[in-house]
């Protein structure tokens, strides 16, 4: 498809995905995380301007404005996004606007946190996502915690709180995945796959 932006035209997929990366903290440390090895500086923040939450929120609906035309899917990640502030206002405004395929990828540790009157996940459901992904690196909660090395004051996904998330989507609309990297330390073969 050939769009007009405000920098020139440009050629865009059919199919193509709008990401918005909505904070930089989370609660893990993930050594394998793409957000940490986005940056070729090994143990120094990505130093970036940082706009205050009610300019970046402004802006957000200026781009997702821009680019509604275009029919994208749109996908939320971090840092940990669940912990933003911001999340809950981005979800409403990405429902207003009809966007038609809406995922979201989580540690799943702040998802029963409330906001509001209800539970992130429920936002989550009653703002139309369709598929909410949680990253999870091993089997055991042991495990999970020492590869994501969770700061535990802030909270962690059990294997109890998994079976409970993957209960809620099991009865709505949303789509669950457990996304896990295969790791040395952990996951490591066909047979801890399927344990997995």
């Amino acid at each position: 498809i050939h769009h007009r932006f405000w920098t020139g035209e440009y050629d865009v997929y059919k199919n193509f995905n709008f990401s918005i990366f909505i904070s930089d903290y989370c609660n893990a440390d993930c050594k394998f995380c793409v957000a940490q090895l986005r940056y070729a500086n090994k143990g120094l923040m990505y130093q970036k301007e940082k706009l205050p939450d009610d300019q970046w929120l402004t802006r957000c609906r200026e781009i997702l404005e821009m680019i509604r035309p275009l029919n994208p899917s749109i996908s939320i990640t971090g840092g940990e996004p669940t912990m933003s502030k911001k999340l809950i206002p981005v979800l409403e405004m990405v429902n207003e606007l009809g966007f038609r395929k809406r995922t979201i990828t989580t540690n799943g540790s702040h998802l029963f946190d409330k906001v509001g009157n209800k539970m992130v996940i429920d936002h989550l459901m009653d703002n139309g996502w369709n598929h909410l992904n949680i990253s999870r690196p091993a089997i055991s909660d042991e495990a999970a915690k020492r590869l994501m090395r969770f700061n535990n004051e802030e909270g962690f996904c059990s294997n109890e709180m998994m079976r409970d998330i993957i209960d809620i989507t099991n009865h709505s609309d949303m789509k669950h995945r457990i996304s896990c990297l295969l790791l040395k330390e952990e996951v490591n073969s066909v047979e801890k796959m399927k344990e997995y």
